[in-house]
């Protein structure tokens, strides 16, 4: 807006847009303007997770952009004195490609991209410039190296890279054991496993996320049976501390979903509670902990899943929760507080236990893909521009055996779709949109009933890879993407 007066909210939406077949890192940093306090900051997809602090007056963003897709982020401020309204970002890309242990500078004008020479892989050590340090590694690409320049003065910046890595891993629940299983990558898309951490009774899911505020992963996970969840902070090597166990006020938790629903910049939690046929959502305090907030009744049908989405397009985030014993997708819409209250149902397949969203289609609106496990289908929930009144056209697509799991990302080429473990026929099976209809792409085997799956890039060539996990609990391979659209099996 060009006026607001004083005491009234403003807002400003920051939309990224990845074109690429990769993920890209990004890092923004917002000046926050004198006479505005900052109320909140929402993101919107809210995986894969983007974390925002405020330092020095200065609003900063980081995270990451999927293959192919859009991160929109909204920032809420509150007009405390006259003056005039601005937004100023600070900053600009710089991208160059180096040998290993190779030095390139790369000097980029403010608000300008510079491109460098040389394809060659390396590893991410440090930066340097010439006016106090004010650039910063955002992206460890093998063939790129990605710097973001945070200050206006600065004309021209240096940035070098050496050596070093975060981890990459995936982590794993045993519910026969009670543990978490932490796997590293070997570099070659293959993981070995590193530690296992006690957990309470029969873990049933975990999900990966700051919720401390220090930049290292950290975990939670779901407890089915002792009616709890337990949180695991990271020590940013692969580690994590002694597990916290939090006792929840309902029974029998099966899914949990991250996001910050309260518009805080902390992640919170949603909690899907199969027993006592309800959804907890739980606020993060910033330092790991978490305090309850609101118990959401589903009054019909049980919860087997939960997925978070913003499906009004209103830019607060709202809930999706498949439901079993009424085989339904129910829709929870958020108030930007924390709060959620269930506005409409759509009928699924038979015994939905799992859900993804994505644009499929390719028509700027938002879908759903829900595995149903008895139907042996996967069922489609087309918008036709009416999300605000759940309007959506439904296609099942059929010809999958007991499927587990459903994840949504870019597989085949930039064709957007869905991957569905078989859980009898031992294969994942990815299924595609051609001209607006799914179909089913293919067929691949991969390990002896497989429950779940995760996808990133595993061996560092730019393009995505997919994990997959199987039973006995700790099995686990990789389907490693190729530049054709294939997949390879590795152990």
């Amino acid at each position: 807006p060009r006026t607001v007066a004083v005491g009234q909210l403003a807002t400003c939406t920051i939309t990224l847009t990845n074109s690429k077949d990769w993920s890209h890192a990004f890092r923004i940093i917002e000046q926050l303007p004198r006479g505005m306090d900052l109320v909140s900051v929402s993101v919107y997809p809210p995986y894969p997770p983007v974390w925002v602090n405020v330092e020095d007056g200065q609003l900063i963003i980081r995270g990451t952009v999927a293959p192919r897709s859009n991160v929109q982020i909204t920032i809420v401020v509150k007009v405390t004195k006259p003056g005039p309204l601005t937004n100023v970002a600070l900053g600009s890309w710089c991208v160059g490609s180096m040998p290993e242990e190779h030095i390139v500078e790369c000097r980029c004008p403010i608000g300008r991209t510079c491109e460098g020479e040389g394809v060659a892989s390396f590893t991410v050590h440090g930066v340097s410039d010439q006016d106090h340090d004010r650039v910063a590694i955002t992206d460890v690409r093998p063939s790129t190296m990605t710097a973001f320049i945070a200050a206006s003065a600065l004309q021209t910046a240096t940035a070098s890279a050496t050596s070093t890595n975060v981890p990459k891993g995936v982590l794993l629940v045993d519910s026969e054991t009670n543990r978490l299983l932490v796997y590293l990558s070997k570099g070659d898309g293959t993981f070995r496993r590193f530690k296992t951490y006690a957990t309470a009774e029969s873990p049933v899911d975990v999900k990966a996320g700051d919720f401390d505020g220090d930049g290292k992963t950290d975990a939670v996970v779901v407890n089915s049976l002792s009616d709890s969840i337990t949180i695991f902070l990271g020590n940013g090597d692969g580690t994590f501390r002694r597990g916290r166990e939090l006792q929840l006020f309902g029974t029998k938790p099966v899914a949990v979903t991250l996001a910050d629903f309260d518009r805080d910049g902390v992640l919170d939690l949603a909690i899907a509670e199969q027993g006592s046929a309800d959804m907890a959502i739980l606020l993060g305090r910033g330092d790991g902990t978490f305090r309850p907030l609101a118990t959401i009744p589903l009054f019909k049908g049980k919860p087997s899943s939960v997925a978070v989405a913003d499906w009004d397009e209103d830019g607060l985030l709202d809930l999706i929760a498949t439901a079993i014993g009424t085989n339904e997708v129910v829709f929870f819409r958020g108030d930007g507080r924390g709060r959620f209250s269930e506005v409409g149902r759509r009928e699924v397949g038979e015994y939905p236990i799992s859900s993804a969203v994505g644009d499929f289609d390719r028509d700027g609106q938002m879908d759903i893909a829900v595995a149903n496990l008895f139907s042996n289908s996967v069922t489609f929930l087309l918008s036709q521009g009416k999300s605000r009144s759940l309007g959506f056209t439904r296609v099942d697509v059929e010809s999958v055996e007991r499927p587990t799991f459903i994840i949504s990302g870019e597989f085949f080429n930039g064709m957007a779709g869905v991957a569905v473990p078989n859980f009898t026929a031992h294969t994942v099976t990815f299924i595609g949109f051609d001209q607006g209809r799914p179909r089913i792409v293919r067929h691949l085997r991969a390990i002896a009933e497989p429950v779940s799956l995760g996808i990133g890039d595993f061996n560092e060539d730019g393009l995505l890879d997919m994990a997959v996990a199987g039973l006995p609990p700790g099995s686990l391979a990789t389907l490693l993407g190729r530049d054709n659209g294939t997949f390879v099996l590795k152990r």
